[in-house]
């Protein structure tokens, strides 16, 4: 036989009050009268600042990228086969460190050349030297003889014929002297000659080793070994260590409102740093195809433990001018996910006020929509903020005046 759901009924309505009665009492219940509205909340003590419109600094933000402040290009100044390359991208280098070494069996050969004709033409400074030497000892014979003759001919002693033939042998010797004499200029002029092909010579030599022109690293490599170098071929690229620069791409339209010697706010994020840099040149010319010129701004050594490598990728921030914006108190804007939020005043209660903000500048942040000028914001510790909702009362405890951008 079936069981009374009619029998069973009572005894379950019996449990479903005990329970229902255990619940309300560890749920609270007091004396109070079943269906009493809660007590209201406390209200929260805060400060508060008037939403206000001031000038702040309008800035241009370009992409820059690290470089040394000094950059060559190395290159050749002969021509050659490369033989040897003694370093590679990313080495340290120091200045007049050999970097590449061509092929120099010609110019040895040329070498080899001139110093021979260098030697031959002191050879024949040699010989020029003892025909002059010689010419004055035989002019100064004729001279002797030709006075002697004279006397002897003033004495009837010898003829005017013998005067005649000494006349003739002295100024015979005075010519052959001024001849040797030009002979030795003209030696002369051959070993000065000689000696320039040598040091011409052993330039080409030196030219066809390649050093580092100042302390830096290499960063780039142009050619292998086996390459034909020509006079201008880019072999290296090497950047100075130390000093570095950040060269940023900026609009032309941007050209009036940058100026060498310019204040520069440098971010670099791979490092998590920020440099004070300045403008320390500006490449006048406009790329035709970006429309944007180059402008190089000066950094200062970083911080400890913040390494910077040419190549980094950088943002730099210019100053371009000034332009009036409503800002708060970044202390009155609690963001939550991707929305900001501020709480007015509205008498005596916090009203939730969704907001845009824009840059930050000190301890004040822009507004771009959601307020007005004249406003009044709730300014107060994060704890308290926490607490904060919707219609929440509030107690005015200070003013947050006047936060300066």
């Amino acid at each position: 036989m079936k069981p009374s759901l009619r029998s069973s009924g009572r005894p379950l309505a019996a449990a479903f009050t005990v329970a229902l009665a255990t619940t309300l009492a560890a749920c609270g219940g007091h004396d109070s009268p079943a269906g009493a509205a809660p007590a209201p909340l406390p209200p929260v003590a805060v400060g508060v600042a008037e939403v206000q419109r001031t000038p702040l600094a309008t800035h241009y933000l370009a992409t820059a990228t690290i470089r040394g402040r000094n950059t060559a290009v190395v290159t050749g100044k002969g021509m050659g086969y490369v033989r040897a390359i003694h370093v590679k991208a990313g080495d340290a280098v120091k200045a007049g460190q050999v970097l590449v070494e061509l092929d120099t069996n010609d110019v040895q050969a040329g070498l080899m050349q001139a110093q021979a004709g260098a030697s031959e033409a002191e050879a024949g400074l040699t010989q020029a030297e003892r025909d002059v030497e010689a010419a004055k000892a035989a002019r100064k014979l004729a001279s002797v003889t030709y006075e002697r003759t004279k006397r002897l001919v003033e004495q009837k002693a010898a003829t005017p014929q013998q005067l005649d033939e000494a006349e003739m042998a002295a100024t015979a010797a005075e010519a052959r002297e001024r001849m040797a004499e030009a002979g030795l200029a003209r030696a002369r002029a051959r070993v000065g000659q000689a000696k320039a092909g040598v040091g011409v010579a052993r330039v080409s030599l030196g030219d066809r080793t390649v050093v580092a022109p100042f302390d830096g690293r290499v960063v780039s490599k142009g050619v292998e070994v086996g390459n034909l170098a020509s006079p201008g071929t880019p072999l290296l690229t090497v950047e100075e260590v130390g000093a570095l620069r950040a060269e940023a791409t900026v609009d032309e339209s941007q050209t009036a409102r940058i100026s060498v010697g310019q204040g520069v706010s440098v971010e670099i994020e791979s490092v998590g740093t920020v440099l004070q840099g300045q403008v320390g040149e500006i490449v006048p010319t406009v790329d035709a195809v970006s429309r944007a010129f180059l402008v190089k701004v000066d950094l200062p050594e970083p911080p400890a433990g913040a390494v910077l490598r040419p190549g980094m990728f950088a943002r730099a921030r210019f100053e371009v001018g000034q332009a009036e914006r409503l800002v708060v108190p970044a202390a009155a804007v609690s963001p939550r996910g991707q929305l900001d939020r501020v709480f007015i005043v509205d008498g005596a209660r916090a009203r939730l006020r969704l907001v845009t903000v824009g840059a930050r500048h000190g301890e004040v942040v822009e507004v771009l929509s959601g307020l007005d000028a004249g406003e009044k914001v709730v300014v107060a510790e994060p704890k308290a903020m926490s607490r904060l909702a919707d219609a929440r009362p509030i107690t005015v405890s200070a003013a947050a005046g006047g936060a300066k951008p």
